[in-house]
């Protein structure tokens, strides 16, 4: 006879709220930083701020380092808001992963400011700019796992999943939160390889846009 036992990781009693949450934050994370820094960039295009500093020197790499400190001070407030009602009103356990939890979020909120500044030099007003980053939510929703499973998505778009860096960040943060996995875990160091490796492409994707449109 089949005997079921009391698994390794994780709780029995895990609910579908306690799945979800994770990927919740991330996501959030994600897409609040895109449209942030999308329509301020916009806006500094659109006043001619930027054109000012062109004329002063100011270098491509600069500017968009610039935008991602100002930006900063916002994003650690609203990460620290998240992981307070993540924990204080959805009970998701930290398993003494709280720093890697926190660094995880921020890091994943960084990759969207710099796909937001990506999105802004391209984007001609602020509406644009808008509807580019949603466009990058549904996706970032329905194929990174956080609603279900990845291995539930059909094979041709489950590839999709594997390119995006919310899928790889929320199994990351899943494994901290919910089984307590050490960063040695591979579900958990992959989060943060595929976020450092999203952040570089799109932090010289921009600089290069940004040069071009110098």
């Amino acid at each position: 006879a089949v005997q079921l036992t009391r698994g390794v990781f994780g709780s029995p009693d895990t609910d579908f709220t306690v799945f979800v949450t994770p990927g919740i934050v991330i996501t959030i994370s994600f897409s609040q930083s895109i449209g942030l820094t999308a329509v301020a960039f916009v806006i500094e295009k659109r006043t001619k701020t930027l054109g000012r500093l062109w004329a002063a020197g100011v270098s491509p790499a600069e500017a968009m380092a610039g935008q991602l400190l100002a930006q900063l001070l916002v994003l650690c407030t609203q990460v620290s808001m998240m992981l307070i009602v993540a924990v204080g009103l959805f009970h998701i356990p930290m398993n003494e992963n709280i720093v890697l939890v926190i660094a995880l979020v921020l890091l994943m909120g960084v990759v969207g400011m710099s796909y937001g500044l990506v999105i802004a030099a391209k984007a001609e007003s602020e509406v644009e700019a808008i509807q580019f980053a949603m466009a990058s939510l549904f996706p970032s929703m329905l194929l990174s796992g956080v609603i279900w499973p990845v291995e539930a998505i059909p094979y041709p778009l489950r590839w999709v999943s594997y390119i995006l860096p919310t899928m790889w960040a929320s199994e990351s943060m899943r494994s901290m939160c919910l089984r307590g996995w050490p960063l040695s875990a591979f579900h958990v160091y992959m989060g943060f390889v595929a976020i450092v490796a999203f952040l570089t492409v799109l932090l010289v994707v921009g600089t290069m846009l940004l040069r071009n449109r110098r």
